[in-house]
C-alpha cells in the first residue's frame, strides 16, 4: 500500500538522529496502543513520539503523517495474519491439520498482540471511511482464504456437506477476536491466568473446538 509523502517541511533525518528499522519498529509498537486506547483522532505525533522516546520527525520521515503510521501498523497486523493463512493454504496435509494449525496460531499471535485488535476496532468506530475500507478489504480476503480451507474440507468429506461456509467463518472471527478483545474479563471470570501457558492451551482449546463443530458425522 502506497504511504502517503513526508511533509516538506519536515527536518532531514540527520537533525534527529540514525534512520534505523529498529526505530521505525519501536514507533509502530508506542503508536499501537495510544490508538487503541485513544483512536486516531484522539492520538497525537507527539504522544507517540514521547513514547517511543524519538524525534517527531522521525514518524514523519517513516510514515509521513499519522495515519501513514496508522497503515503501517495495520499492514503488519494483516501480512502476520497472511503469513499463517499462507502456510495453511499450501496443499501439504489434510485440510483439517491445516485450518487447526492456523487457528491456534492466529489465537496465539491475536491474544500476543490484541492492542492491535483494539486498535482496529476503534478505527471502525471512529467513522473514517477510508481506512474503514482498507481494514474490512484485508478482514474480507483472510475471510475469503479461510472459507477457502473450510470448503476443501467438505469436498473432502472432512467436514460436514451442510455447513454454511460464510457462517463458520463469521463464528470463528468472532471466537478469536473477542478473546482478544475482552481478555482480562474473560480469563479473570474464568479463574484462567493472563500468561503465556494459558493462552497457548486456549489457542489449542479454540482450534480444537472450532473443528469438532465442523466434522462430518461419523
Amino acid at each position: 500500500m502506497r504511504q502517503t509523502a513526508a511533509p516538506s517541511q519536515s527536518k532531514p533525518v540527520t537533525e534527529c538522529e540514525p534512520a534505523t528499522s529498529a526505530t521505525r519498529s519501536t514507533i509502530l509498537a508506542a503508536a499501537t496502543p495510544l490508538f487503541a486506547s485513544s483512536g486516531i483522532q484522539g492520538t497525537t505525533i507527539r504522544q507517540v513520539a514521547a513514547a517511543a522516546r524519538v524525534n517527531s520527525q522521525l514518524i514523519y520521515y517513516y510514515f509521513g503523517n499519522k495515519v501513514g503510521l496508522f497503515r503501517a501498523v495495520l499492514e503488519g497486523a494483516a501480512g502476520r495474519v497472511a503469513a499463517l493463512l499462507a502456510h495453511a493454504t499450501v496443499k501439504n496435509g489434510l485440510p483439517r491439520e491445516r485450518l487447526g494449525r492456523f487457528v491456534s496460531e492466529w489465537v496465539r499471535v491475536t491474544l500476543a498482540e490484541a492492542p492491535t485488535l483494539r486498535m482496529l476496532h476503534r478505527a471502525m468506530l471512529e467513522g473514517d471511511r477510508t481506512l474503514a475500507g482498507e481494514i474490512q478489504l484485508y478482514a474480507a480476503g483472510h475471510a475469503a482464504q479461510i472459507g477457502s480451507l473450510i470448503d476443501e474440507g467438505k469436498a473432502t468429506g472432512a467436514f460436514r456437506g451442510g455447513l454454511d461456509t460464510r457462517r463458520a467463518v463469521a463464528s470463528l472471527v468472532g471466537m478469536v477476536q473477542y478473546l482478544a478483545l475482552a481478555e482480562t474479563i474473560l480469563f479473570t471470570s474464568t479463574n484462567l491466568k493472563q500468561d503465556r501457558e494459558e493462552r497457548d492451551a486456549m489457542a489449542q482449546h479454540t482450534a480444537e473446538l472450532f473443528l469438532r463443530g465442523l466434522d462430518a458425522e461419523r
